[in-house]
């Protein structure tokens, strides 16, 4: 069964199986230009391929893309406890009194 991703993904582009890099760029919020800057370093994140002269990527991989960096965590925040920090933790230990 497809991912909700990817359902969504083909309703937006009109069930197209392959999306070019100004889609892509588009969709990930990069400029079209850096987006071909990364694949021609071999550093862009998903796979993408040439067809009929344009470079293009395949929707199933922009969906399992886009569905792996949203399943990741947030980064730890450095430096001192915010104060909301600080009253969450203050709330915890009075309801475990």
């Amino acid at each position: 069964m497809p991912s909700q991703t990817l359902q969504i993904l083909l309703f937006r582009f009109n069930g197209k199986f392959n999306l070019p890099v100004s889609d892509l760029a588009v969709l990930l919020g990069y400029d079209e230009q850096y987006c071909r800057n990364l694949i021609s370093e071999n550093r862009f994140a998903i796979h993408t391929f040439l067809q009929g002269g344009k470079r293009v990527a395949r929707i199933d991989d922009v969906a399992e893309y886009l569905d792996r960096i949203s399943s990741k965590e947030p980064p730890k925040r450095r430096g001192p406890k915010t104060k909301a920090q600080k009253i969450a933790e203050a709330k915890a230990e009075v309801s475990h009194a």
